[in-house]
């Protein structure tokens, strides 16, 4: 018959009172934050101790979890939705926190954050390409599932998330006075060539 307990705050879960045997542990549920391990542990009760000479009837195991980590991908464009560089982010935890920064749009218009932990996040542009204006929305997004990271903290399978964020160009301002010059309010600092 199953047994089943749940980990206290301190992640522990205790099965007291068993009878000797042997048992398989298995996690089945945990938080959305983690992946659950999917491994299935044999323990008897008791086992021999460290040394060999005794029986531990107080058995201890440590299974270990990941947490969720996944990736972003930011693509900036411009008018007519041509891919932008040189625009510059920074990802902020929803809390404001910020994770990263000097991120910048490659050729592109892709920038790409791997290796965020299991959470809400926003992208806000710190700096804008010539030519145009920065954008001060913050733009939200987050990581929900896995991927597989690697050793060097890439990312080879699993969602990517992705965001499109849209860039405008400065406006062109032209001024011109119609009418009668000779009654139009003149500003006497204003230098006119």
């Amino acid at each position: 018959t199953p047994i089943q307990v749940t980990t206290d705050a301190n992640g522990q879960a205790v099965f007291p009172d068993l009878p000797l045997g042997r048992y398989e542990v298995k996690e089945i549920a945990g938080p959305a934050h983690v992946n659950l391990n999917p491994n299935t542990y044999t323990v008897d009760i008791p086992m021999t101790d460290k040394e060999g000479k005794g029986l531990n009837y107080d058995v201890h195991m440590y299974p270990k979890n990941e947490i969720k980590r996944g990736a972003v991908e930011l693509t900036k464009t411009g008018a007519g939705d041509k891919a932008l560089a040189g625009a510059e982010f920074s990802v902020f935890k929803e809390d404001g926190t910020e994770v990263q920064k000097g991120l910048v749009s490659g050729a592109d218009g892709k920038i790409r954050v791997q290796g965020l932990e299991y959470g809400k996040y926003y992208f806000q542009e710190t700096k804008a390409p010539t030519g145009y204006v920065i954008d001060p929305t913050k733009h939200a997004f987050s990581i929900t599932e896995s991927g597989t990271v690697n050793e060097d903290g890439t990312i080879t399978s699993g969602a990517i998330v992705p965001v499109a964020i849209k860039n405008f160009e400065e406006p062109t301002i032209d001024k011109k006075i119609n009418g009668d010059s000779e009654n139009a309010p003149m500003n006497p600092n204003t230098e006119h060539t």
